[in-house]
């Protein structure tokens, strides 16, 4: 696959793939893709297979394939939800998608298909007081349980 390079245009409802020269870093845009509710933060599967989009406008998290020739994408399924996700990760498995909510003030679990597709509510929330804004993946002792660090305000 070439190296691809994808820009959330949130106001304007599009994901922009964009392959990069490994010599020149020279970015060439491709069409458009429309991903209505204000896509916003962007996660990568750790096969690199899938694209996952939290939508802003419309609270939702999105999956779409990625075409390993091109870049391309394909969507895959969303997931309604009540707060818009401020951050995505998925565990190292790629059977899980973790989440904060800034507005919401949680971070939740959201198991994903065996395709990669994110498909169900999250489940396993922890409620960290309004103002969540960011959970990173860590590894637990054993390097196979996921953690959530929330930092609020």
């Amino acid at each position: 696959m070439p190296y691809a390079l994808y820009v959330c245009l949130q106001d304007e409802d599009k994901i922009v793939p964009c392959t990069m020269d490994a010599t020149t870093g020279q970015l060439t845009p491709h069409a458009a893709v429309p991903v209505a509710g204000g896509p916003s933060g962007l996660a990568l599967s750790p096969d690199r297979q899938v694209l996952y989009v939290g939508h802003r406008g419309q609270p939702a998290i999105s999956s779409f394939r990625i075409d390993p020739a091109t870049g391309g994408l394909t969507p895959q399924g969303t997931v309604a939800l009540t707060h818009a996700p401020t951050f995505l990760a998925p565990d190292r498995t790629g059977r899980y998608l973790l989440a904060a909510y800034y507005q919401g003030g949680y971070a939740a679990v959201h198991p994903l298909g065996a395709d990669g597709a994110v498909g169900a509510h999250g489940r396993g929330q922890r409620v960290a007081g309004w103002g969540a804004h960011r959970a990173v993946r860590a590894e637990g002792m054993d390097r196979r349980i996921p953690a959530l660090i929330i930092r609020g305000k």
